[in-house]
């Protein structure tokens, strides 16, 4: 079995090593390795928080783009061909509708 008992194991005496192992070491090294183990999954965990956190904040800081004020256009054009900068009231659920995403407000 993987489990050791000090009657598996040869003690230590005065013509032989043993081969019992050090209680002392076996217990640092395996706190030592547990502890660090833990420090490196949490920083893991954090790390991939905080890109997540950071990607959200600059999509939220970025704002509109040119592109989304081009589609405001083209779908005005579309409301208001006549360019008199005014659509009915009626219309309005409908423009707002056909906007895209971060605009659209859907119906």
């Amino acid at each position: 079995a993987a489990i050791m008992d000090e009657n598996d194991c040869t003690p230590t005496g005065p013509e032989s090593e043993g081969d019992c192992g050090n209680k002392g070491i076996a217990i640092a090294f395996l706190v030592s390795y547990l502890i660090i183990s833990f420090l490196i999954i949490i920083n893991m965990y954090i790390a991939v928080i905080l890109e997540n956190y950071s990607q959200a904040a600059e999509d939220v800081h970025e704002g509109l783009t040119d592109d989304d004020y081009d589609m405001y256009y083209e779908i005005w054009q579309k409301f208001d061909p006549k360019g008199t900068q005014f659509i009915s009231y009626h219309q309005l659920s409908d423009f707002v509708h056909a906007l895209e995403e971060p605009l659209q407000i859907p119906k």
